[in-house]
């Protein structure tokens, strides 16, 4: 049997409806055996007969054809309004869509050309409840708000940096109108409705080298009095918490063995949640240097490469738990309703080739592993790095992976594979979430559109409520079958 580990607690103590601390010295991997059984929908013409029909739960596609005229953004950015009726999305080079989330038909497309914006390279989008739409343009050093009208109201700059990353941290719209977001700059910014810098605040300098490295990671306190906010990039820096009203720094913490700081978010207990990596395992693990050592494949079952940290809202470290069997932790959602955390780890096997798969890992308050890593598993799960892509809704969890939407129970276990286009595979990410609709947006890439052009972006709906019954399974007619490869 593994080890637990935990380091750092300083409260040992958990109060029933606040969890907020570790315990616990063994290592239950609950559910590791129940993986041979997973159901993949795709091995035979029964499974790709049911995956076609449950293409009936996709509500819409946008665009509903492979789109061979309009040039792909290099980045894919989708966005709902708070009244989960419209979607906006910059896929298509130069140009802001808005989609109708009930019909998927486009009710505006606005290009930025005609605002007056060229070079534009969107990287995220954000939605006011205002209903003004955020764009951070990567390409001029700004970020663009705009009116439902496409309208340009204003353009807020940020200064460029020579050390940037083609990511950042999604806008936070506070209840008082403000919104926040990471800058390339190293800097948070506080701006308010008219576009006005209410506050900006440098986190992103390295105490040692002097160096500005990006904010890459960005949430809220549930109280909304406190920003925190950490640049962990090449270089490592502490979390910050901001007063989010003064922009006044008022704690920084950094854990000396779990420095870098991959996914950062909060639960409804005033918990903060680190997804925390050790930068000497990403250094042995993930290496570039032609010239270095082999990792120890053979002590893959003894690597902690990542942690779950919770910190209060003064900064003090509640607890960590230590992952065993894993390289790294990529992300961490929490879930209230069973009170445990979600995360997504890597790791490495090797099967025919070497494998750097992703993997679900389950934890408990009090520390005990729901759902952890056998070495000798297959790629389960990869995904995009934001919670979004974990979907809780009940006793069933959804991610997107390069092999489909998959569905696990609450434990776990993968229960099912869902293919959303009926020939073919292609990658999903979850995007944004409507679970009173019960719907995914997802984007799904895959698609050949031609030699020339290589592979599609679209976006689909899918209603993960609805179920099929074997009743209701209808036979694939000759040509759907025919399109199914051999």
């Amino acid at each position: 049997m593994s080890s637990f580990f935990i380091s750092g607690c300083k409260n040992a103590e958990i109060k029933e409806n606040n969890p907020s601390s570790f315990k616990g010295d063994v290592y239950d991997n609950k559910s590791q055996s129940n993986e041979a059984g997973a159901k993949n929908t795709s091995k035979d013409n029964a499974g790709i007969t049911k995956s076609q029909n449950l293409s009936k739960s996709v509500g819409w596609i946008y665009p509903p054809e492979l789109d061979t005229h309009r040039t792909l953004a290099q980045h894919s950015n989708v966005a709902l309004d708070s009244d989960k009726n419209i979607l906006y999305t910059t896929n298509f080079e130069g140009i802001l869509t808005a989609i109708d989330a009930a019909t998927g038909k486009v009710a505006g497309e606005y290009k930025f050309s005609d605002m007056g914006m060229d070079s534009v390279e969107i990287v995220e989008l954000g939605v006011h409840p205002n209903g003004n739409i955020y764009a951070y343009d990567f390409g001029n050093s700004k970020v663009l708000v705009i009116n439902p009208h496409g309208e340009l109201q204003h353009a807020i700059p940020f200064e460029p940096n020579e050390n940037f990353i083609m990511t950042v941290p999604k806008f936070i719209f506070a209840k008082n109108g403000l919104v926040y977001f990471g800058g390339q700059d190293g800097k948070v910014y506080c701006i308010d409705e008219k576009g006005n810098i209410i506050w900006n605040v440098l986190i992103g300098k390295n105490k040692d080298t002097n160096s500005i490295q990006p904010v890459t990671e960005l949430c809220i306190s549930n109280d909304e009095g406190l920003i925190i906010a950490v640049s962990s990039f090449t270089e490592y820096n502490p979390v910050y918490g901001i007063d989010a009203r003064t922009g006044e720094i008022k704690w920084e913490y950094i854990n000396p063995k779990f420095k870098y700081v991959s996914y950062m978010t909060k639960d409804g207990f005033n918990n903060i949640i680190l997804a925390a990596n050790d930068p000497k395992q990403s250094d042995i693990w993930y290496s570039t240097d032609p010239d270095a050592p082999d990792p120890p494949f053979d002590k893959i079952n003894t690597i902690i490469g990542g942690s779950i940290i919770l910190l209060d809202s003064n900064g003090n470290e509640n607890s960590i738990l230590e992952i065993p069997n894993e390289v790294g932790i990529e992300l961490v959602k929490p879930d209230p309703l069973h009170k445990r955390l979600i995360a997504i780890c890597s790791t490495y096997v090797k099967e025919k080739s070497l494998l750097s798969p992703y993997f679900l890992f389950i934890a408990d308050y009090e520390g005990n592993i729901i759902k952890g890593k056998s070495v000798d598993m297959s790629m389960e799960v990869l995904a995009y790095e934001s919670e979004d892509n974990i979907l809780v809704d009940g006793d069933c969890i959804y991610v997107g992976s390069d092999d489909g939407l998959k569905k696990f129970d609450i434990d776990g276990n993968l229960t099912d594979t869902y293919d959303i286009v009926t020939d073919k595979k292609i990658e999903t990410r979850i995007y944004q979430t409507d679970p009173g609709e019960k719907a995914i947006y997802l984007t799904g890439t895959g698609e050949q559109i031609s030699d020339e052009q290589g592979r599609s972006l679209r976006i689909f709906k899918y209603y993960y409520g609805e179920t099929v019954s074997e009743d209701e399974i209808e036979p694939l007619t000759d040509e759907e079958l025919n399109k199914i490869p051999n």
